[in-house]
């Protein structure tokens, strides 16, 4: 990867130019087993290659405008360009490939904003601005069958293929009131404009909070607001085909009209800041979900939210409900005297409901999430700095559908226990990231070098979850590619 950011400033018309541009390119390969003769026919990655490639670029600019001490206005204008490569294989006995995953995707914008800001007196100061894209995209996904899978709802997707193309836009507008009621009381509030013109929707989302500064060490805070955002491209896309009289498919777009999805947001948190560089914070929050695409049929539990990388490929309707709650924590301490840590975790549960009227826990709920970071420098003088540090991140696993063994063992594939749907978790994930670099500056220049290292035990985590009908057993999918992986960076500022 690359990146720049080059800055030209002009005091005499009190403004700046900002130019900046970043690049970078990703291939990731996951071979099968080798030699072929260890390959275990029960255990997927061992015939399985995959491949997936990713790269984008960005070039932009930034005009800042300081009209006077009160008054601010910036523009921006960049082109960004990104494209996705996936295929799958997995191999027969004797070695010969059989595609059953393949996906492109390719996407260009040009992107334009305007921002103007204003204080109108100590109290009370308002920021506003407009946002513009212009995307030009083209997608094509192809999925066939392979083995049997604990998500029941996955077979829907097998043997079927989506693909479009198109110029739409989006277009987004705001304003946000900042007021100091009082010393100690700040209020802010505003609106967000949103529509997306490949569909003709459009939303727009109040919000409201409030922060009370109770004394020098507390602080409380309130966030009320609505969250709304239009749906990937792809998932417009599935077309239907109706055979007409004279031999001719006529095609239409089921999804093409899908409501934008949306989220009410409550949010109350609670800050203690000590004199020692100690920040505690902690906050309760409510997500209440709207316009999630779900399946139009009762007992059909697909939901939009519960798919990785996949899209429709049969007619949804915007009337799934979701919800997410829980508690996040923090513990930081600042660098003071070559030192810091920071101490996050999340108690949570997110949870979907389909035409049913039940609620149920969605793939991604974990249960809860946490990190521990801690770090420390060394000042050798005359600019030379040592650093290193270390990151353990453990997380609660995926959940995915238990299994009924005596009914799937006499159907001969995966039959899940009755109200057992996403009721059973992965193992919790875990790893150790470590880091070392070294900076070393003078008054024109400065020049960082480091190594980070992911998963710096090689602690094998499982990535998937399957259904081995050979054993009648639920398996994890262990890949070796989850494994160690050092990044070298270098980094010069002047």
């Amino acid at each position: 990867d690359f990146s720049f950011n080059l800055f030209f400033d002009n005091p005499e018309k009190s403004s700046r130019w900002n130019i900046f541009g970043m690049a970078g390119n990703s291939v990731e390969i996951y071979n099968p087993l080798y030699p072929a003769e260890d390959r275990d026919p029960n255990i997927l990655w061992h015939s399985k290659y995959e491949y997936f490639a990713s790269r984008m670029a960005t070039i932009g600019a930034i005009y800042t405008k300081t009209h006077n001490s009160s008054t601010l206005s910036k523009f921006a204008i960049a082109a960004t360009s990104s494209y996705i490569d996936r295929f799958n294989d997995t191999l027969d006995l004797v070695g010969n490939p059989y595609r059953y995953r393949e996906d492109y995707h390719s996407d260009n914008r040009l992107y334009a904003t305007y921002v103007f800001s204003k204080r109108f007196g100590p109290l009370f100061r308002v920021k506003t601005g407009v946002i513009g894209n212009l995307i030009n995209y083209d997608f094509f996904q192809m999925l066939l069958p392979r083995r049997t899978s604990v998500d029941a709802w996955a077979t829907r997707f097998w043997g079927t293929e989506m693909q479009g193309k198109g110029i739409t836009q989006t277009a987004q507008a705001y304003a946000q009131g900042i007021y100091n009621a009082t010393e100690k009381l700040t209020i802010s509030g505003g609106f967000h404009f949103l529509s997306l013109m490949e569909n003709m929707t459009a939303s727009v989302d109040p919000r409201l909070s409030a922060k009370y500064q109770i004394n020098r060490n507390h602080r409380i805070s309130l966030a009320l607001g609505k969250y709304s955002q239009h749906l990937p491209l792809q998932a417009y896309q599935y077309a239907q085909g109706d055979s007409l009289p004279n031999g001719t498919v006529e095609y239409s777009y089921p999804n093409r009209d899908l409501k934008m999805l949306y989220s009410n947001h409550a949010i109350l948190s609670y800050t203690y800041s000590t004199d020692k560089m100690l920040k505690v914070q902690a906050e309760l929050y409510y997500q209440d979900l709207h316009n999630v695409p779900i399946s139009p049929e009762v007992g059909d539990l697909y939901y939009f939210l519960n798919t990785n990388s996949e899209f429709p490929v049969f007619n949804v309707v915007s009337e799934g409900r979701g919800r997410n709650y829980g508690i996040d924590l923090a513990v930081e301490k600042y660098t003071a005297k070559s030192f810091f840590f920071l101490i996050t975790g999340s108690l949570f549960s997110a949870e979907y409901k389909p035409l049913d009227g039940n609620w149920y826990h969605n793939r991604y709920s974990s249960r809860f999430v946490s990190a521990i970071t801690a770090g420390k420098e060394i000042d050798f003088d005359k600019g030379r700095v040592l650093q290193f540090g270390a990151r353990l991140l453990l997380n609660g696993g995926y959940r995915y559908t238990s299994v009924d063994a005596a009914a799937s063992a006499e159907a001969g594939y995966f039959v899940g226990q009755k109200d057992g749907y996403n009721m059973s978790n992965m193992p919790a994930y875990w790893r150790i990231d470590t880091r070392i670099a070294y900076r070393w500056s003078s008054k024109k220049y400065a020049m960082h070098v480091s190594l980070d290292i992911q998963n710096v035990t090689n602690h094998k985590n499982p990535n998937g979850v399957w259904y081995n009908g050979n054993i009648n057993e639920i398996a994890y999918h262990y890949h070796p590619g989850n494994a160690l992986i050092p990044m070298v960076n270098f980094a010069v500022d002047f």
